[in-house]
C-alpha cells in the first residue's frame, strides 16, 4: 500500500517529471539546446553584420595605426576577430576547469548553471553596450567583453550534454544543439541584416539600436528558458554513463528489468587523451579548410565568377549552405547513435571534399548553389556527429575543461584559414605567366578539398581506435 501511494504521489510530482524529461525525453534535448539559438544569433550577427558597420563608421572618423602601419577596414576586422578568438581559447578551458572541480550545490541543481547564468546575462548586457561604442578602442573593448562573458557560459555549457544525457542519446543531443545554432544564426542574422540595411550613422542611427536590442532580447529569452528548464535537473551522481540521475534505487518490482538492462549495456572504456588530441587536430584542419573558403568567398565571386555585386551571390551561397546543414544536422546525430560515429564522419569528409572540388567546375551563380548545398550537408554532419564524438572522448570529471579546448582548436584553424589569403594573389600572378588565370583560387580550393577528406579519415580512425 505504501509503495502504491508513493507511486501515485510521484505521478503528481512536477519537479520529478521535469527532471525526468530533462534527463531522458526528447523534450530534454530541446531544453538543453535552446540557449544556443540566442548565442549563435549574437555571434553571427556580431561577426557578419554589426562589426562591419561599426568599423565603416570608425574609418570615416579616425585613422588607426599600429607600429606605424595604418590599418584599413579589413585589417581592423581581422584584428578584432583574432583578439576575440584569443579570448575563446583562454577563457573556455579555464571556466570549464573551474566548473569541473566544483561540487553540485544540491542534489537537484547542476554545478554548471551559475556559470551559464552569469555568462549569458553578462553577454546580454555587453551586447547592448555595442550601441554606445563609437570608437575603435570602445568597439574592441565591448567585443572582448562579449567574448569574455559568452565563453564564461560556453565553457561549462559544453559539458551539459555529458552531464545530463546518456551516451546512447548524445548524437541526437548534439544534433539538436547544432540545429538550434543553425536556426538561431539564420533567424537573428537575417533580421539584423534587414534592420542594418536601413541604418545610416547620421540620418537613421536608431536602426543600430533596434538590431542590438533584437540580438540581446533573443539571447535573453532563450537563455532564460534553458536556465528555468534546468533549475531542477540534477547531474548524474556517479560515473555510470547509462544510469540517469533521477532513477531511484530499484524496488522488487523493477529489479529484474534493471538487471536485464545492465546486461545489455556496453562496456565503458576510459577515454584516451591521445585520441582526444587527435580529434582537436582534425577539427582544426576542418575549420582551416572551411574558414579559408569563407573569408575569400566574396573575392572568389568577384574575380572568378565575375559578379559585379558579389554580396548578392554571397547571400545565395549562405542560404544554400544553411539549408544543406539544416537538412543533415539532426538526422546525422540521431543516426550516429545507431550505426556509430565513424561512417558518418568519413562520409562527411568525402561529401565536403566533393562539394569543394565542384567549385573548380561550377563557376556561375546559378550553379554555385549545388556545391554550396553539398558543403552545407558536410558541415551539418561534422557539427552534430563531431560534437557527439567530442563528448565520447572526454572524462566526465574534466568534461568542461577538455571540451573548452575546442576553442583553442578553433583559434588554430581560424589563423591558418585566414592566412590563406596571403598566397592567393601571389599564385594568381605567377599562374598568369603560364596561362592559369586563377591559380591561387584553384590551389586554395584543392587544398581545402583534400583537407576535408583527410580530416574525415582521421576522425574515422579515431572512432575505430576507441
Amino acid at each position: 500500500m505504501a509503495t502504491r501511494r508513493a507511486n501515485i504521489l510521484r505521478l503528481f510530482d512536477v519537479r520529478a517529471h521535469v527532471g525526468h524529461r530533462i534527463s531522458l525525453g526528447s523534450e530534454s534535448l530541446f531544453n538543453l539546446s535552446v540557449y544556443a539559438f540566442g548565442m549563435a544569433g549574437v555571434w553571427i550577427a556580431l561577426g557578419s553584420v554589426v562589426l562591419q558597420f561599426k568599423i565603416l563608421d570608425i574609418v570615416e572618423k579616425e585613422s588607426i595605426a599600429i607600429l606605424g602601419l595604418t590599418l584599413d577596414k579589413n585589417a581592423l576586422l581581422a584584428l578584432i576577430s583574432l583578439a576575440g578568438l584569443g579570448v575563446v581559447a583562454a577563457v573556455q578551458p579555464i571556466a570549464g576547469l573551474i566548473s569541473d572541480n566544483l561540487k553540485s550545490p544540491t542534489q537537484s541543481r547542476s554545478k554548471r548553471l551559475p556559470f551559464v547564468a552569469v555568462g549569458l546575462m553578462g553577454m546580454c548586457v555587453s551586447t547592448l553596450m555595442l550601441g554606445f561604442a563609437t570608437s575603435f578602442v570602445m568597439v574592441l573593448a565591448v567585443t572582448m567583453l562579449i567574448q569574455l562573458m559568452g565563453n564564461i557560459a560556453q565553457g561549462p555549457a559544453n559539458a551539459l550534454i555529458i552531464d545530463h544525457v546518456r551516451p546512447s542519446d548524445r548524437g541526437r543531443a548534439s544534433g539538436m544543439l547544432n540545429l538550434m545554432r543553425l536556426l538561431g544564426a539564420g533567424f537573428v542574422g537575417v533580421v539584423v541584416t534587414q534592420l542594418m540595411s536601413l541604418y545610416d550613422p547620421f540620418v537613421a542611427p536608431h536602426w543600430m539600436w533596434y538590431a542590438v536590442v533584437v540580438m540581446a532580447g533573443t539571447l535573453l529569452a532563450t537563455s532564460a528558458y534553458t536556465l528555468l528548464a534546468l533549475r531542477t535537473s540534477p547531474e548524474r551522481p556517479d560515473d555510470n554513463p547509462e544510469r540517469p540521475s533521477d532513477i531511484q534505487t530499484p524496488t522488487e518490482t523493477n529489479q529484474t528489468a534493471l538487471i536485464a538492462d545492465d546486461e545489455t549495456r556496453p562496456t565503458v572504456r576510459t577515454p584516451s587523451r591521445a585520441l582526444f588530441y587527435g580529434f582537436l587536430a582534425a577539427t582544426a584542419l576542418l575549420l582551416a579548410a572551411q574558414t579559408s573558403i569563407q573569408i575569400n568567398a566574396l573575392f572568389f565571386l568577384q574575380d572568378v565568377v565575375g559578379l559585379d555585386n558579389p554580396a548578392q551571390g554571397a547571400n545565395v551561397i549562405i542560404v544554400a549552405i544553411v539549408i544543406g546543414a539544416a537538412i543533415t544536422v539532426y538526422p546525422a546525430g540521431k543516426m550516429s547513435d545507431r550505426i556509430g560515429r565513424g561512417p558518418i564522419l568519413l562520409a562527411a569528409g568525402a561529401i565536403g571534399a566533393v562539394g569543394m572540388a565542384m567549385l573548380l567546375v561550377f563557376n556561375s551563380l546559378a550553379t554555385l548553389a549545388i556545391p554550396a548545398v553539398t558543403v552545407g550537408m558536410s558541415v551539418g554532419l561534422n557539427l552534430s556527429v563531431g560534437l557527439a564524438l567530442a563528448n565520447d572522448l572526454v572524462r566526465r570529471t574534466t568534461a568542461a575543461r577538455d571540451l573548452g579546448l575546442l576553442g583553442l582548436s578553433s583559434l588554430v584553424g581560424a589563423i591558418v584559414g585566414r592566412s590563406s589569403g596571403f598566397g592567393i594573389g601571389l599564385f594568381n600572378s605567377r599562374g598568369q605567366e603560364f596561362g592559369f588565370e586563377h591559380l591561387g583560387y584553384d590551389l586554395l580550393i584543392g587544398m581545402a578539398s583534400v583537407s576535408l577528406m583527410i580530416a574525415g579519415i582521421v576522425l574515422y580512425l579515431i572512432v575505430k581506435a576507441r
